[in-house]
């Protein structure tokens, strides 16, 4: 028996492309705000920090893009 994903390499790929766009492009926003703030002398380190976690999971995200991206490409050597 040979067993199938349920979605194939391309949807997934598509699916955290979109993702990762969106979740980056809110968090992007909050991000700008905190280092203008930063730059002109407020004390935005606090929410700098705060952002912190936020742009790690961005960060995977871009990563999750790469690897699924890559995984398009992966021949699978099957043993019969």
């Amino acid at each position: 028996m040979v067993l199938a994903p349920k979605y194939s390499a391309r949807a997934k790929f598509i699916g955290i492309v979109i993702f990762a766009v969106i979740w980056n492009g809110i968090i992007s926003i909050f991000v700008v705000n905190a280092l203008g703030g930063l730059l002109h002398g407020g004390w935005s380190l606090i929410e700098l920090l705060f952002l912190l976690p936020f742009l790690a999971v961005g960060l995977g995200l871009i990563g999750g893009a790469i690897y699924l991206f890559l995984a398009m490409f992966n021949r699978v050597q099957r043993s019969n």
